[in-house]
């Protein structure tokens, strides 16, 4: 038997267990996959006052630079900068690059800059102090505030590669 969507959904609303009806009156997705399970679940995790005062000093390092780019989210999670134009690469299909981005995880406060990855010479600007808490290529994981040092470094660094972009015409 075909069901459409909202059919489905309240088929499995019926069979589903109280424990995920109260889950799904909770802020849940109320969507369902073919077995009947929720699909999705809301992102609820306890935020540390560092944390939050770590996500509050780094968004200002890539929001100073949201006139050159384009701001793709901008929520209390979450900011992401992309560029205006579309990526010159063909693998990108036409959609813009994405620049950085200031993520409040669960364990850190990630800060993300794609320039360190395409323009592997802004490698040897990061200092020591930055060095330590890079986690891959572009990452930077942040536990509690990064101190104005760090800051002021995260923002030359992230001047610096929109500078090696704007030179090879990615922007």
């Amino acid at each position: 038997m075909l069901l459409r969507g909202s059919e489905r959904l309240l088929k499995a609303n019926r069979s589903a267990p109280n424990r995920d009806r109260k889950e799904a009156d909770s802020g849940a997705c109320a969507r369902t996959d073919d077995y009947g399970r929720w699909c999705c679940r809301p992102i609820i995790f306890p935020m540390s006052a560092d944390f939050v005062n770590a996500f509050a000093a780094l968004k200002p390092v890539l929001a100073s630079q949201s006139k050159r780019l384009a701001v793709k989210t901008d929520t209390a999670q979450e900011y992401t900068l992309v560029t205006k134009s579309a990526s010159p690469f063909p693998q990108h299909k036409g959609q813009p690059m994405w620049f950085g981005s200031v993520r409040l995880g669960k364990a850190y406060v990630s800060f993300h800059l794609m320039p360190l990855y395409m323009c592997p010479e802004l490698n040897g600007a990061v200092t020591p102090a930055l060095k330590k808490r890079m986690q891959g290529k572009t990452c930077f994981n942040f536990k509690s505030d990064p101190g104005p040092e760090i800051v002021a470094e995260l923002a030359r660094l992230t001047e610096a590669g929109l500078e090696q972009w704007r030179k090879r015409e990615w922007l």
